[in-house]
């Protein structure tokens, strides 16, 4: 049965309760499998999906499941929002339907899930069914909380089978929502529903209050680096650092207390994850490896500019990767501070500050980095050459990040597509040391960087207003027009370049020759010349 078939009302998927049951007792396995998982979302009726969430009769779902058939249990538990129907199928142990359970979308959180079946789940661990059951987009916040602060069914698990859960559980789309501290806290102060903020904001404070909870062993800072690198929320518990309720309750104080107890939070964080605080039985071997717990301080510091309340402190800070987790995230910068920054890291500051988006708006900032990255040719302590692409490899990063951005903000960020970090053949030369033709050349890059922007956006903006892309195309017709005019004036004046500059190499000859001198008359007429020809002909 086609798709289309099911928008006609005499479709079986519309029908009564009844009549879906004796469906779902006698029809075919391989017509019941495309009912159940390529229905339109407009159709009624109990095999319906509505809202994104699927609404299966508990009795129809006890009819499915009694025909024992692997395609029909399979479908079933792709989408199926019934809990102990989704028990069932997971209690018969087979690895495809558990699968397709972790998988599902329409259950929410450990729907499905009882402490039996989560205990099965870690009994021998599953890394990749793990995953689908941590990142299934229906889990919710609070349910991760759960797992966080090993509650409930995880409060059994060992440290290693746990903290395997937790690195699953680390790209969770409930915990990497792409939105800044600022907005959150005004959407929390505004929300007409503070339960359900409040609802949201528990996995986040869960997985920062493990900063406190962790012992500051290696394989615990190895996944909770992985835990901070991902989240997009800064919402540490503040409750041990001097704001709980009773200061909540005191509004004259409350920002002040906050911060207070924010700058407190980071503080003791750095502090704590430190290597020479690891237990100290650590393998003889490991000693000797890298500082695994310097990530999470890198990672502390920079969510913690986004509170904004000891930015000044992280940067100027003795420990290296405590600076280099504020370069990627603080936002107020100066080309003076970049100067000071670049001059004590070097390029460590440089691969930082790429993927800060303060960067990457338009300005004067945004023109240093890029400045920087052109003229790099060593490393960070300058006695290196860069022989392994350090400068191809920012300039990527730089461009791929900046085009991110832009796609979010047309205004504040550019578009660095063919917004080119460094002249192949120029290199990192200064404008002085360009020849006209150089400079020329530069000059027709930056309006074509600067019209296809422009045009870019302007298209998007009419697309967005409701124009086909026929329309918005022929309205910003007018600057691809304007693009090409700058092409045949640059191109004349390209060649005017090049008999400026045959001019300039036949005077320098000249002084060199006394009998070349009587040619400097001729070759200016020939500059002149061909100057009318280029305005008369090639510039239209």
């Amino acid at each position: 049965m086609s798709v289309g078939a099911h928008k006609k009302s005499r479709s079986p998927l519309a029908a009564s309760l009844p009549v879906a049951i004796y469906m779902g007792q006698h029809a075919a396995a391989h017509q019941l499998y495309d009912w159940i998982v390529t229905l339109p979302i407009a159709i009624p009726g109990p095999f319906a999906k509505i809202s994104a969430k699927q609404t299966f009769a508990p009795d129809l779902a006890k009819a499915l499941l009694a025909r024992e058939e692997p395609l029909i249990d399979i479908a079933v538990a792709k989408s199926c929002d019934d809990h102990d129907t989704l028990l069932v199928l997971w209690g018969r142990g087979d690895k495809a339907i558990r699968y397709a359970i972790a998988a599902n979308p329409y259950r929410i959180g450990f729907l499905g899930f009882d402490s039996d079946s989560i205990n099965d789940l870690f009994a021998r661990p599953d890394e990749e069914l793990m995953r689908l059951v941590f990142t299934n987009p229906s889990m919710t916040s609070s349910a991760l909380a759960t797992l966080f602060d090993r509650k409930g069914s995880f409060s059994v698990l060992d440290d290693t089978v746990w903290l395997k859960a937790v690195l699953a559980a680390s790209t969770a789309p409930a915990l990497t929502l792409d939105e800044s501290f600022e907005i959150w806290l005004d959407r929390l102060r505004f929300a007409q529903d503070g339960w359900a903020d409040y609802q949201e904001s528990l996995g986040f404070t869960a997985a920062w209050r493990l900063v406190e909870t962790l012992e500051p062993t290696i394989q615990a800072a190895e996944v909770l680096e992985q835990l901070l690198l991902n989240i997009n929320r800064f919402s540490p518990p503040l409750e041990n650092h001097g704001y709980g309720m009773d200061e909540a309750r005191q509004q004259s104080h409350r920002a002040e207390t906050y911060n207070s107890a924010q700058r407190l939070f980071v503080l003791n964080a750095l502090q704590k994850w430190r290597r020479e605080n690891a237990p100290s039985d650590l393998p003889p071997l490991r000693k000797y490896e890298p500082d695994f717990h310097a990530g999470v301080r890198t990672c502390v510091a920079r969510a913690s500019t986004k509170a904004r309340v000891l930015v000044d402190e992280l940067l100027s800070s003795d420990d290296r990767w405590t600076r280099l987790g504020a370069y990627g995230g603080a936002r107020a910068w100066t080309k003076d501070l970049v100067d000071q920054t670049y001059a004590r890291d070097g390029v460590d500051f440089l691969r930082e500050a790429v993927t800060n988006p303060a960067f990457h708006e338009r300005g004067a900032v945004r023109d240093k980095l890029k400045s920087l990255i052109a003229e790099l040719s060593t490393n960070a302590k300058g006695d290196t050459p860069d022989a392994f692409g350090t400068k191809q490899d920012l300039s990527s990063t730089f461009r791929m990040i900046g085009e991110r951005l832009w796609k979010r903000d047309h205004r504040t960020y550019a578009l660095p597509n063919d917004d080119t970090l460094f002249d192949q053949d120029s290199d990192a030369r200064h404008d002085y040391e360009l020849t006209l033709t150089e400079r020329i050349e530069k000059l027709e890059r930056n309006i074509h960087v600067e019209l296809r922007h422009t045009a870019l956006f302007y298209q998007e903006r009419i697309e967005a207003s409701g124009a086909t892309r026929e329309e918005a195309e022929n309205q910003v017709a007018p600057l691809w027009t304007i693009r090409d005019a700058a092409t045949r004036l640059a191109s004349g004046l390209k060649q005017i370049a090049v008999v400026v500059e045959t001019q300039q190499q036949a005077s320098q000859l000249a002084k060199a020759s006394p009998g070349l001198r009587g040619t400097s008359l001729w070759a200016w007429i020939g500059v002149f010349a061909l100057g009318f020809i280029v305005a008369r002909f090639v510039v239209k």
